[in-house]
């Protein structure tokens, strides 16, 4: 059985339930990460695509940082997702940062645009600078 990724939902006024991630296959690496909004990209200047998650990153009850890339799929459409590291202690939502070489490029909400590989936090020993 693989083991299911969580991130904290955004807290609101609503009932909300845990979202959690899970690989598409048995071999996937990455857990795809979807548009929250519907979105257009009027220029090439990127942008800032929320997702509705929120870190921590948990992997076995424990925070985890991740790599967040591209989808394939994304840039075979023309957009091009920037790679992005995220921390095992962030707690902002998760944003995707985008552009196109074509605009106007249209995301549609729940349309998978990139993906985050988890990683573990290898620095964990290490006295931080602050």
């Amino acid at each position: 059985m693989l083991p299911v990724w969580q991130l904290r939902p955004y807290i609101c006024s609503c009932h909300v339930t845990m979202p959690s991630l899970q690989p598409a296959t048995a071999g996937s690496l990455g857990l795809d990460l979807a548009a929250a909004v519907d979105v257009t990209l009027f220029n090439n200047h990127p942008v800032k695509i929320p997702t509705g998650l929120y870190g921590p990153i948990i992997v076995g009850e424990q925070p985890a940082g991740g790599l967040l890339l591209g989808r394939s799929s994304a840039s075979m459409q023309s957009l091009f997702v920037l790679p992005g590291v995220i921390d095992s202690d962030y707690t902002g939502e998760l944003m995707i940062m985008a552009y196109t070489l074509f605009p106007p490029f249209t995301i549609t909400k729940d349309q998978c645009i990139a993906q985050i590989i988890p990683l573990p936090q290898l620095t964990k020993g290490i006295a931080p600078l602050n």
